[in-house]
């Protein structure tokens, strides 16, 4: 335990190296030590240090994106950038399927649902690449996150009861989903 700094004071740390008594003292005298401000090493915002030990981050979140590097901020530009070009991503076309029908059974296993691996790709060739919702045909080559880009959508959502299985799901489009998600959540 650290001891404030007055001597022969031995009364435990409270703020800026002094106990609470010296502290009070010091700050009614205007004698108070003069508190370096650092930056954050993410974002730039000054942080007040506190007695126990100096930190480098503001929040965090600002940890997290330290390390974390795909949070990263050059990591972001360079998705971004890879985006608008035309590039591949990071992942394979395979990888992302994965990732997405995990993420769909992760879905339906949390809510007590009946769940099967429902590829998006065999959902959409199945309906002609034709959205259920609206009745229009959605274009293979719009890539999330346009509204017009293609999603699966749960014909009796999995927070009502509806099992992720293929014949609860259908293609719409984004927008589509989006604003029938909302009815459905609502009625």
């Amino acid at each position: 335990m650290e001891h404030c700094s007055e001597q022969p004071c031995r009364r435990p740390v409270r703020k800026c190296g002094m106990c609470d008594t010296h502290y009070a003292w010091a700050k009614r005298n205007g004698t108070l030590p003069v508190i370096s401000m650092t930056a954050c090493a993410v974002c730039g915002v000054l942080i007040v240090p506190n007695s126990r030990k100096p930190r480098r981050f503001c929040s965090a979140q600002c940890l997290r994106d330290h390390h974390n590097p795909i949070k990263n901020e050059a990591a972001k530009a360079e998705r971004s950038r890879r985006r608008d070009v035309g590039e591949p991503s990071m992942y394979s076309e395979r990888e992302r399927e994965v990732r997405r029908i995990n993420d769909h059974r992760r879905r339906a296993r949390r809510v007590g649902a009946r769940s099967e691996r429902v590829s998006h790709r065999a959902v959409f060739e199945r309906d002609n690449w034709v959205c259920g919702l609206c009745g229009d045909p959605v274009d293979p080559s719009v890539k999330w996150p346009s509204l017009m880009s293609a999603s699966l959508d749960h014909v009796v959502p999995l927070a009502r009861g509806g099992s992720h299985t293929y014949d609860n799901v259908q293609l719409a489009h984004s927008g589509c989903n989006i604003r029938v998600g909302v009815r459905k959540a609502a009625s």
